[in-house]
């Protein structure tokens, strides 16, 4: 079963040479591509270095244009020919040594399985959803699902193999046959946020989705600053307006969505008067106000 990987970066390139170092410890080690939008060379090289002095079984770098969902397309556009599975990584994250014979090995187990991801463990879920979020479809206790408002829920943990209706973004592998029928939505901009909730919802109706306890790694993600946070909240609103329209046919619902937007504002103004910071709260009021507002006055575009 030959399987390739995708690394899409821009500018993080002490991440990507610490991934690279980390990739030497697997037990399997697919065919490596590499798909660069950085604004200077320092990734080039040290992919390029890695190729050379690592004995590494296949590495290509591609430079492409900025936009992960471009970037992942590109990747896709060079794969090899006898390539089956394809796996994705993002440029932060550190694998446990046998995560891609892991992953491997459950798409060996059942031809119906189109998607595994892997679990990430500094990102477990301590506590069980507060019922108010519950109430305003923010939250589940369902791990790995996409509930009806467009709310997607991580699968924070996973002592069995368990079918999900999404994979994160930081670790998903599907079979190259999926790719024949969906594709990233290159109308995204930038980080293109949940772009891995749309492709993976939609590559769900082909087969199943599973998380593979066994496939492990940590996802070494980055603070944000309040500002960015706030216009990611903003985003986040407009997308699931958008994913919610999309697949109306496959359970979500408009009417949900406007209840657990208008449930955040509710919980988040109520925090805001609870706690002494109220920085954080007033940001995320803000941009939950200026997804609504792209909303309402036409400015999304419809899927």
């Amino acid at each position: 079963m030959h399987s390739e990987i995708i690394v899409c970066t821009r500018n993080r390139t002490d991440d990507v040479a610490r991934l690279l170092q980390n990739l030497l410890g697997q037990e399997v080690r697919p065919r490596l591509i590499v798909v660069d939008s950085s604004d200077d060379a320092s990734s080039e090289h040290s992919v390029r270095a890695f190729a050379s002095a690592s004995g590494w079984p296949g590495v290509e770098y591609v430079k492409s244009e900025p936009g992960l969902t471009r970037q992942r397309m590109a990747g896709i556009a060079h794969l090899s020919s006898d390539c089956r599975i394809v796996h994705f990584i993002d440029d932060d994250v550190l694998l446990e040594p046998d995560y891609f014979s892991a992953i491997e090995s459950c798409f060996a187990s059942s031809p119906d399985i189109v998607g595994v991801g892997g679990v990430v463990t500094n990102t477990m879920r301590h506590r069980p959803p507060h019922l108010l979020n519950r109430l305003f479809l923010l939250d589940s206790r369902r791990q790995g699902v996409v509930l009806r408002s467009g709310v997607n829920i991580r699968c924070f943990e996973a002592l069995e193999r368990t079918e999900v209706q999404w994979l994160s973004g930081c670790s998903m592998s599907y079979r190259r046959d999926v790719f024949s029928s969906c594709s990233f939505d290159t109308d995204l901009e930038g980080y293109s946020l949940g772009e891995d909730v749309d492709f993976s919802f939609g590559v769900s109706r082909l087969g199943r989705l599973v998380v593979c306890p066994q496939a492990r790694l940590q996802h070494l993600e980055k603070g944000v600053t309040l500002s960015v946070r706030r216009t990611i909240w903003r985003d986040e609103v407009v997308r699931r307006f958008r994913f919610v329209k999309r697949y109306r046919g496959m359970g979500m619902s408009l009417a949900a969505f406007w209840w657990s937007v208008f449930g955040d504002i509710i919980l988040t103004f109520g925090k805001a008067l609870a706690f002494g910071d109220r920085r954080e709260q007033w940001h995320k009021i803000h941009g939950l106000i200026d997804g609504l507002g792209a909303i309402v006055f036409g400015s999304v575009s419809s899927p």
